[in-house]
């Protein structure tokens, strides 16, 4: 009995001796949010067929329900340390039960925060984390990842969310994948170290991201960046300035020769350099305008002689040299039903075609839209992946280009509030091709309208409505062979029901 005696005192004393190795909890929170939605999609490869593969994208339409959970552990610990964990969990109803792994339960954050980290205006981030910068031009929420295939299925479906695209190529291995909600995953955060120097009203950041990691073959996909900051004192105006390297090793796509698809070149490598400006003001009360520009250098590389030209040698490399820009204006009326009036303009540049004797061996100059969640083409138009899938919807024109590259977009936008809870909001966009990616065609891209209502049925739960419908412009008119032919009109139906908490 006293060696029992004994033993447990010598537990509680090593306990006790423990203790103190434990953070310091001072306050946890507790938050997520559900979200379901409702879709029917139609013609989403911009060809009205009569039969279709739901497992290659072209089914005519298809009809499905989603749900997308989140709950976050938020715990504030000793002097200036906090810790963020979060899981997810996103999945089609009917097709989790019929896909081993589908629908699984993510990681959806996972980081520690340390404030005046050695340095008084010093805050460092460590983890899987949300990444935004700006307006997500260039940086932002936008890798609409799927691990586990939930809501989305093909070769694709942890794809790269239509930022793997440029005019004319193809990823090796991409499919269009089934015509799912990837465009609404959750899982956007980055795995990254961030700094952040406050000198208020100016901010320095500085990261280092990881976005995908192959360990042994060295086919990683790395972000750097650097985002400078200010905040001025009237008029409510702002200005950042920024530079960011993505190094993408297993990027893979293929350019076409002179003489077309065949025997195309294949880069694995894709480096691109970003360096912009942006800047936001309200000149006068209501009126809100805002600007970007950015320039992208670097290179794209064919490291290895695996089945494009002969000729030349390797490694093979051709210089980038693209630019992109967004601008756009808002006026907020101080009337009944609280009206807005909005235009923008949206321009991504593209890729010449080849001539006969250049064989690739110019400037690339087509835009690489980084991790963008700046998703200005609409709610279907900015997903339309071209004949290659670069997107999330690949369409069947082989002289077809992805969306987020080679584009100038005007955008015309409304909002209204027929009631305090209920908003209504209507935009057209107006679709050209920068480069026409094959010569003698119209470089008319097409025409979307957005129309949505969002009802504020409490504080913490919303209903939403969104209609949406794609036409696609003259420039398809020009394909003469029926099979190869997208020239029929995309549409969407959403209801959605959510609540934060």
């Amino acid at each position: 009995m006293k060696q029992t005696f004994k033993m447990i005192c010598a537990v509680a004393l090593a306990l006790g001796l423990a203790y103190p190795a434990f953070a310091e909890v001072q306050n946890v929170k507790v938050s997520g949010d559900i979200t379901t939605r409702s879709f029917y999609k139609s013609n989403f490869d911009l060809k009205d067929a009569t039969s279709g593969n739901v497992a290659n994208g072209t089914a005519d339409d298809n009809s499905f329900t989603a749900s997308f959970t989140h709950v976050g552990i938020n715990a504030d610990l000793t002097d200036n340390v906090s810790a963020e964990v979060g899981l997810s969990n996103q999945r089609l109803w009917a097709y989790e039960g019929t896909t081993a792994g589908a629908g699984d339960i993510d990681l959806y954050s996972s980081y520690v925060t340390l404030k005046e980290f050695f340095y008084s205006p010093l805050t460092v981030t460590v983890g899987l984390q949300p990444l935004k910068f700006g307006n997500g031009f260039i940086v932002g929420p936008g890798l609409l990842a799927d691990p586990s295939g939930g809501i989305s299925s093909g070769t694709a479906a942890n794809g790269d969310g239509g930022n793997n695209v440029a005019v004319g190529g193809s990823a090796a291995g991409a499919g269009v994948g089934f015509q799912g909600a990837r465009e609404y995953s959750l899982l956007n955060n980055f795995s990254a170290i961030r700094g952040t120097l406050d000198f208020n009203p100016l901010t320095i950041d500085l990261i280092a991201a990881k976005v995908s990691e192959t360990v042994k073959n060295n086919a990683d996909a790395t972000l750097w960046g650097a985002n400078l900051g200010y905040k001025f004192g009237s008029l409510n105006a702002e200005a950042e300035a920024y530079w960011f390297w993505k190094d993408d090793e297993a990027w893979n796509q293929t350019f076409p020769t002179p003489t077309g698809q065949t025997n195309g070149r294949n880069y694995e490598e894709n480096e691109v350099h970003t360096i912009g400006l942006r800047g936001s003001l309200e000149p006068i009360s209501r009126l809100n305008l805002s600007a970007e520009i950015a320039h992208q250098t670097g290179e794209i590389r064919d490291k290895v002689q695996d089945g494009g030209p002969a000729q030349g040698t390797y490694p093979y490399s051709r210089d980038r040299k693209a630019w992109g820009s967004d601008v756009a204006g808002e006026y907020a009326f101080d009337t009944v039903y609280a009206p807005t009036l909005g235009l923008g303009w949206t321009w991504y540049s593209g890729e010449e075609i080849p001539s006969a004797t250049d064989n690739n061996n110019e400037d690339f100059e087509a835009w690489d839209p980084v991790y963008t969640s700046l998703f200005r083409g609409g709610a279907i138009g900015s997903f339309l992946g071209g004949f290659h899938g670069q997107g999330l919807y690949g369409t069947q024109d082989p002289n077809d280009t992805a969306a987020g590259t080679n584009r100038q977009l005007l955008r015309v936008f409304t909002s209204a509030k027929p009631l305090d809870s209920l908003k209504a909001e209507l935009s057209w966009i107006r679709a050209w091709f920068d480069e026409k990616p094959l010569a003698g065609r119209d470089d008319h891209a097409g025409d979307e309208v957005d129309f949505q209502l969002t009802y504020d049925y409490t504080e913490d739960v919303k209903l939403g409505l969104l209609t949406a419908w794609f036409l696609p412009g003259n420039y398809y008119d020009g394909q003469t062979t029926a099979a190869n032919k997208s020239n029929d009109t995309a549409s969407e139906i959403a209801g959605t029901v959510s609540v934060v908490f």
